[in-house]
């Protein structure tokens, strides 16, 4: 989905390409949010990815994964060499 935000009072208002949707897997994050930004830093354009919300409402979940996640050990199992399927947008991206 695609959005937008004025403040009342500010001739500025700020415009967002994505939002995804709460109880998705990181993977379908990935997908939907990373790959497309990736193919514009690919071609040259600067990027940005933001996480925004309310305390506890999962940002370093989603971009990081949960805790304990990024080791060794877990890329070492992961199937078939691939990414870990609890690691984060950020681990994905790298």
């Amino acid at each position: 989905a695609t959005g937008g935000l004025s403040v009342a009072g500010h001739a500025s208002s700020w415009h967002y390409a994505h939002v995804t949707v709460t109880g998705i897997n990181q993977g379908v994050a990935y997908e939907s949010l990373a790959v497309p930004l990736l193919a514009k830093l690919d071609k040259g354009f600067s990027c940005t990815l933001l996480a925004y919300g309310q305390t506890g409402s999962g940002k370093t979940h989603t971009m990081f994964g949960p805790p304990g996640c990024l080791t060794e050990a877990a890329l070492a199992s992961a199937q078939g060499g691939g990414v870990p399927e609890e690691w984060g947008l950020l681990p994905r991206m790298l």
